[in-house]
């Protein structure tokens, strides 16, 4: 599946256009050193808003076990007020000259202890690193049990993934443009199952875009507009079952990966405050560092601290300017035609396979 890393470097983001554009999980830099990224809560708000799975991670400065217990410390201070918009991993970039100077034992050691306070802080640590560090910087058979983030930048595809003796969780492939970010953004791929999305009760969005489940119906607009609370989940089939300001109803499947999460239903009137996944006021992060190093700086070369796209609120919900009868009689004859239509393909089906087809 499709994934990016972001730091502070990439500026405002649009994460419902990122969202849309397909992307299904986000790292999202959280600390370095003793500093926070100034972005952190806006980007995990926003993603997580969007209906993104999102991990975080962490640039390490110090180079001894004393040093590194101090900086998960740190980190797990800046992630604990999200922690459940915390799915993912929470992951270790170690890698400057300083790490490469400590020899093998020292700096394993070093990542040993970050994560052995990182799990005691109760986040499922990862480690990014790239092949030469591998090769040259770890004792990597002590690192081998731990979830691997493996940067290996070259011009491939998802089917040409590394070739590894050992597992890895996301391959960090190299650069992309990704709606809603201005300029570059890393680009991952994510070989793991995601984590648990929705519950009965739950509202969501559909993302634009969006079919019905396991068909080519799409999802008419008035739907779109509305915010839903889910009835039923059935791995990645959720059946919605009716509007959450009590207008409308209409039992359908949807794929997860077509919602976003928007929060509880009460079955009252729909939540003003609730999440669009536009990314709020804050900014998006840069990636740890690649393989070859990207450095701490922007990918596109462009000013990193305040800048921002002069409309960052694209992905904002329009107001549909739709009355609620107009628009529940308009989704009523939508929902029965596509009912029929399923029924009318079903029926086919049957008759077909009870006797067969003429030739």
């Amino acid at each position: 599946m499709r994934g990016i890393d972001v730091s502070r470097w990439q500026g405002e983001i649009d994460w419902a256009a990122v969202g849309a554009a397909g992307v299904r999980f986000a790292m999202i830099k959280a600390t370095d050193g003793e500093d926070a990224d100034p972005f952190f809560a806006a980007n995990l708000t926003g993603a997580s808003g969007a209906g993104i799975a999102c991990g975080t991670y962490h640039y390490l400065r110090a180079t001894d076990g004393e040093g590194a217990i101090a900086e998960a410390d740190r980190f797990a201070d800046e992630m604990d007020p999200y922690r459940e918009k915390i799915g993912l991993w929470a992951a270790l970039d170690a890698e400057t000259e300083a790490h490469r100077e400590l020899g093998k034992e020292k700096l394993t050691d070093a990542v040993l202890a970050f994560f052995g306070r990182l799990s005691e802080r109760g986040y499922k640590p990862m480690l990014y690193t790239n092949n030469d560090f591998i090769a040259s910087c770890y004792d990597f058979d002590r690192l081998r049990a731990c979830p691997i983030w493996l940067a290996c930048w070259y011009d491939g595809g998802e089917s040409d993934r590394p070739e590894r003796d050992f597992a890895y969780q996301i391959w960090q492939q190299g650069i992309t443009r990704v709606e809603g970010i201005v300029g570059n953004v890393d680009n991952d791929y994510g070989y793991f199952e995601m984590p648990d999305a929705f519950r009965p009760g739950e509202v969501v969005r559909i993302r634009p875009g969006s079919c019905y489940y396991g068909t080519e119906i799409p999802v008419p607009d008035v739907i779109l507009e509305k915010t839903w609370i889910v009835a039923e989940v059935s791995g990645e089939r959720v059946v919605l079952d009716r509007s959450a300001d009590g207008t409308m109803a209409i039992n359908s499947a949807v794929a997860a990966e077509d919602l976003i999460p928007v929060g509880n239903g009460d079955g009252g009137a729909e939540d003003p405050d609730a999440p669009d996944g536009d990314g709020g006021s804050g900014g998006p992060a840069a990636p740890p560092q690649s393989d070859p190093p990207a450095g701490e700086t922007p990918p596109d070369g462009s000013a990193p601290d305040g800048e921002t796209p002069e409309d960052p609120a694209a992905g904002q919900d329009a107001d549909p300017g739709i009355e609620e009868d107009a628009a529940a009689e308009e989704a009523m004859e939508r929902g029965l035609a596509a009912f029929f239509k399923m029924v009318l393909r079903a029926l086919r089906s049957a008759l077909s396979a009870v006797f067969g087809k003429k030739g």
